[in-house]
């Protein structure tokens, strides 16, 4: 099996393992009857959820199987959108302007246009893994071959380019327009200074260091996270790198953050949160360890984060407890 599909196979394969059901789910909905039956039409238990975030107003969430669902209540009810097979969705991005795009393991990106969701074709012969949206509303696109594509034009154009190294790009972020990172397999690090027109390998993580994600709260300050639980951190944007105490002892598959704050979500439905120099365990009640495998969270403009996984979607509130 191809370590591309690494996370998201085994993620998929594991979601059994999820004690916390839709119906248990449902008991959040404050006892109201229609949100709890317009959830319950929107989601489906065969739904397997690996991406999701917030934009404008709406919370976005993806699933493995080519579905995508919308919900201006912060979760309580969803609209859903079945997308033509094959589709698979393994990210989204909420651009600064606050259009929103899936990626789809299947070489495309779906871009919403006058209410409906619009496929356009990545323009590489690579696998794509992770995708981002910088600072002036650029895709850009990660995956196989160490490649990285580029669209200025939601995804109607691309430029693309390959790093002469035989691996797996598996996370990019940019921290401003000109400044990008992506890291990936076999520990590869790559950075650029001037707005992606050359990227360059940096000093490499562990060479057996396979990341799942990325998270910088600024342009020096970061953090990896990849296999078997590993936790890297750094403060010169990239350049070196630090083992950094994961308290979760788990793999973390997804990070994201605002200002001071960071979030992590991973394996056995572990939450860590940075706050105040320091990363800690979350208690989550219910939501928390053991429920299974959490692939994604996103920051909610009313405060807290939205964790998705599995067949699962829960806000967590500002007080760390699952909502």
């Amino acid at each position: 099996m191809q370590l591309i599909e690494m996370k998201h196979l085994c993620v998929a394969a594991l979601t059994a393992l999820l004690a916390v059901t839709l119906a248990a789910c449902t008991k959040a909905d404050h006892g109201d009857p229609a949100v709890a039956a317009e959830r319950a039409k929107s989601i489906h238990r065969t739904d397997q959820f690996d991406a999701v975030a917030a934009t404008k107003g709406r919370l976005l969430a993806g699933t493995l199987g080519g579905v995508l669902l919308a919900s201006q209540d912060e979760g309580k009810s969803w609209t859903r959108t079945e997308l033509p097979q094959p589709a698979s969705i393994i990210g989204i991005s909420a651009c600064p302007d606050g259009t929103p795009v899936a990626l789809d393991f299947h070489r495309r990106v779906w871009v919403e246009q006058g209410g409906q969701w619009v496929a356009r074709p990545i323009d590489t012969k690579m696998d794509p893994v992770a995708m981002t949206c910088d600072g002036t509303n650029r895709l850009w696109v990660v995956g196989s071959r160490t490649g990285i594509a580029s669209s200025k034009d939601r995804g109607k154009t691309w430029a693309s380019t390959a790093l002469d190294k035989d691996a797996i790009l598996s996370s990019v972020h940019f921290s401003d327009p000109q400044h990008g990172i992506a890291v990936g397999e076999f520990g590869s690090v790559a950075v650029t200074s001037d707005a992606g027109a050359h990227w360059a390998l940096s000093a490499p993580l562990p060479p057996d260091f396979y990341p799942y994600a990325m998270y910088f709260r600024d342009r020096d300050h970061g953090w990896v996270s990849g296999v078997a639980g590993a936790l890297f951190g750094t403060s010169d944007g990239g350049a070196t790198w630090i083992a950094v105490d994961n308290p979760a002892k788990a793999p973390i598959y997804a990070l994201n953050g605002a200002s001071d704050a960071a979030w992590g979500v991973g394996a056995d439905g572990r939450v860590i949160r940075w706050l105040a120099g320091a990363w800690t365990d979350v208690d989550t009640g219910d939501a928390g360890t053991g429920s299974g495998e959490l692939t994604a969270l996103t920051l909610l403009p009313s405060g807290g984060v939205f964790v998705a996984g599995g067949d699962n979607l829960h806000r967590l509130s500002p007080n760390h407890q699952a909502d």
